[in-house]
């Protein structure tokens, strides 16, 4: 599976309220890939961009902050 090869950071989002994306895709990279990100945007649907664009933001933030701390 090309899926577990993946070595490098992965952060995963999904609206909480997509209709796309079913929860049970956050669970399949949970077990995939347990070193993934992980993250469920409240109040958002598929498009979490639009929907909830300061949560998203705060996410990545958070995430490349991880990856790439301030030297």
């Amino acid at each position: 599976d090309a899926l577990r090869a993946v070595r490098c950071p992965v952060l995963a989002v999904r609206g909480a309220a997509s209709a796309v994306v079913d929860p049970a895709a956050l669970a399949a990279y949970r077990t995939t890939l347990p070193a993934a990100t992980l993250v469920e945007i409240p109040d958002a649907h598929h498009h979490v961009m639009l929907d909830r664009p300061a949560a998203l933001a705060d996410a990545l933030v958070g995430f490349f902050g991880r990856q790439c701390p301030a030297a």
